[in-house]
């Protein structure tokens, strides 16, 4: 495995778009528990 600026590019895209998912699954649970109360 090498550390090409292109596996590097790929691996912080995949990293972000991981976050982004999460961070929706978060505001969709916050918006849900909201509901609930």
């Amino acid at each position: 495995f090498t550390h090409s600026p292109r596996n590097l590019f790929l691996t912080q895209a995949a990293g972000k778009e991981r976050l982004r998912k999460i961070r929706k699954v978060d505001l969709a649970g916050d918006s849900g528990s909201e509901r609930k109360r």
